[in-house]
């Protein structure tokens, strides 16, 4: 198992990341043990799906007002038979669904 603080520094960099970023998804697919050439997790909200939990509910949107100087998107993840739904802000909604995603498997390992 992955420790609980990687997850949640990986969840950190995408929340603060404003777009795709290489390093962060290589280190995704090292500390996750995922073989081959990373996906685009930070780009792409169907690589993204990929690092959700098993039965995990999810989704994405944005609030209509701007935050600071763009508009604010949020993912949020809750996996099945968990009391905790995880939410996250992101730049895209891909980087906000892979925080979420880290987080609620950060949880998970408690």
């Amino acid at each position: 198992m992955v420790g609980r603080a990687v997850l949640l520094d990986l969840a950190g960099r995408c929340e603060k990341a404003t777009n795709a970023e290489y390093a962060i998804e290589r280190d995704i697919a090292d500390a996750l043990d995922l073989p081959g050439i990373p996906k685009f997790y930070t780009g792409s909200l169907d690589a993204a799906m990929t690092l959700l939990p098993e039965r995990a509910l999810w989704r994405v949107g944005h609030v209509s007002m701007a935050w600071g100087d763009r508009p604010q998107i949020w993912a949020s993840v809750k996996p099945v038979g968990s009391t905790q739904i995880q939410g996250n802000p992101g730049a895209t909604p891909a980087l906000a669904l892979t925080a979420a995603a880290l987080r609620a498997r950060a949880e998970m390992e408690e």
